[in-house]
């Protein structure tokens, strides 16, 4: 191959792969800039996406009837999205809201907060960036499900539990991680979250029908 070929054949490739790189990231500039992908959350069209990869499925009874419905994680073009199954039927799916590379949920747990409401409290990484600053950060979101019908599946998007974030041209490193807890506070049997760092705290009341009511307390 001449010299002239290879710069060619190099020239076209670099083009082609950047072609694509830039239709992720104008995805993600675009989503921030409008909110137009936004809308998609409770659309099925995802599973079309030209990259997809999608995780085990997780089996959890979510409504006590012996039967365990799906779990699934799944990267799609850029996006991360959740969708929950019973056998083959979808009952819920989300769409978590990107701000960086290698994002991605990466743990949950599970509380039964009050007689009639479970929370599934989710761990996402939002991913991190570097065009100045380095920074990535973690988030809480809280899926909850009332009176053990899929119909009231809500996702309610919460606080931050992970910082950090490199701060230039001062090379101070900066690393927050919240304290997370799960606990009555004003006596009432229902559960709340609550996220601490030093002496500020965050606390989140369930009101029902996927609502929550932030309060701080220094």
């Amino acid at each position: 191959m001449s010299f002239k070929n290879l710069f060619l054949f190099l020239f076209f490739a670099c083009f082609f792969l950047g072609a694509e790189l830039w239709a992720q990231d104008e995805r993600f500039f675009r989503d921030i800039f409008t909110k137009e992908l936004s809308k998609d959350n409770h659309k099925d069209d995802w599973k079309e996406s030209r990259y997809l990869i999608k995780s085990p499925d997780y089996m959890i009874d979510v409504d006590d009837d012996k039967v365990k419905e799906s779990f699934s994680f799944y990267k799609a073009d850029g996006t991360d999205r959740l969708e929950i199954k019973t056998g083959d039927q979808s009952i819920f799916s989300y769409r978590f809201d990107v701000q960086g590379q290698r994002s991605g949920v990466f743990k949950m747990d599970i509380y039964q907060i009050s007689g009639m409401s479970r929370l599934f409290l989710i761990y996402y990484y939002e991913g991190f960036t570097d065009y100045l600053n380095f920074k990535g950060t973690g988030r809480l979101y809280f899926l909850t499900i009332d009176y053990n019908s899929f119909k009231t599946f809500s996702m309610y998007k919460g606080p931050s539990f992970f910082v950090e974030q490199d701060l230039k041209p001062s090379r101070r490193f900066v690393l927050r991680n919240y304290k997370v807890q799960i606990e009555d506070y004003n006596q009432d049997s229902i559960q709340e979250v609550s996220v601490s760092y030093k002496k500020t705290k965050r606390v989140y009341f369930y009101k029902g029908n996927g609502q929550w009511l932030e309060a701080n307390k220094n």
